[in-house]
């Protein structure tokens, strides 16, 4: 199945420069399993994961108020408080029931994400495009979304903008796709699931093989277009990187950062 497009997201352009910074282990599990793990968003090292802006949370009551005016029926002050809290609640169980794989947005390298992602040499990061990500789940039957993330203050801003974000009304997927400022050199592409199941169950986790996430399998030949070791990587690193590539079958020619390339004079 195709990865899916919705209007409550923003669409990548297919041609856009993708990067996923790996240590060995993760990079080996993705030859390995033939595919990408995704992540719970309550997983996220980020509380704000999955969270409404302060103002959308503060507005809700009377926005639902106008929500029920507008299809010409009334709704008490209490009844607004109480749809309120249910929204609310909805987004907390909401949190336990997306998984998401995350890609870096830029043209090229970048060294802040080689030292965010790898505390030592021993990574790689993979190389590839937003329409060969697409394509690499053509053949899996699983429902996939996909959005570029959109960073906000989250104390002064709202989801809506006229330009950057004009849609109107509630989605459960708005929430997934914004991330607060602090976050904006991430520069993020996810992929994501919804997991109905997880959304009413907090126990959906508990006898799952990995109560973190899920992997997903994909056309990893198809995905990867380059595999580029860290800018101060010796040659044992990229040995070692060679062994896991020949171990799962992956041909591809191993390149080196170009970070620290003698400069021009």
């Amino acid at each position: 199945m195709p990865i899916i497009d919705h209007e409550a997201l923003i669409n990548p352009e297919p041609e856009q420069i993708i990067w996923r910074y790996l240590d060995l282990d993760k990079f080996e599990s993705i030859l390995r399993d033939k595919g990408l793990f995704f992540c719970r968003s309550d997983k996220f090292s980020d509380p704000f994961e999955g969270t409404v802006p302060k103002g959308e949370s503060e507005n809700r009551v009377s926005t639902e108020k106008r929500l029920v005016q507008f299809h010409n029926s009334d709704m008490t002050h209490e009844e607004a408080v109480k749809r309120s809290y249910e929204i609310g609640n909805l987004h907390k169980r909401f949190r336990r029931a997306f998984i998401v794989n995350c890609w870096h947005i830029n043209q090229g390298e970048s060294d802040a994400m080689w030292r965010l992602y790898l505390k030592t040499n021993e990574g790689v990061v993979i190389q590839t495009t937003v329409k060969k990500l697409r394509e690499s789940f053509d053949n899996s039957d699983e429902e996939i979304y996909i959005s570029k993330v959109r960073y906000l203050d989250y104390e002064k801003n709202i989801w809506f903008h006229a330009n950057d974000y004009p849609v109107r009304g509630y989605n459960i997927f708005t929430p997934i796709v914004h991330k607060r400022t602090a976050f904006v050199h991430e520069s993020e592409l996810r992929i994501f699931q919804q997991i109905n199941e997880a959304v009413d169950n907090d126990k959906y986790w508990d006898d799952k093989p990995n109560y973190m996430g899920k992997h997903i399998s994909c056309n990893i030949e198809h995905l990867i277009d380059k595999v580029i070791i860290p800018p101060t990587a010796d040659e044992p690193i990229k040995n070692k990187v060679e062994e896991i590539m020949k171990k799962y079958g992956l041909t591809r020619e191993i390149e080196k950062s170009k970070l620290n390339e003698e400069p021009y004079y």
